[in-house]
């Protein structure tokens, strides 16, 4: 769970960061 959360998390990120 501790992976998919971070996963998820990293994944937002980069969403964040490319916007």
């Amino acid at each position: 769970i501790m992976i998919e959360s971070t996963s998820m998390t990293n994944f937002i990120n980069w969403m964040k960061m490319i916007k």
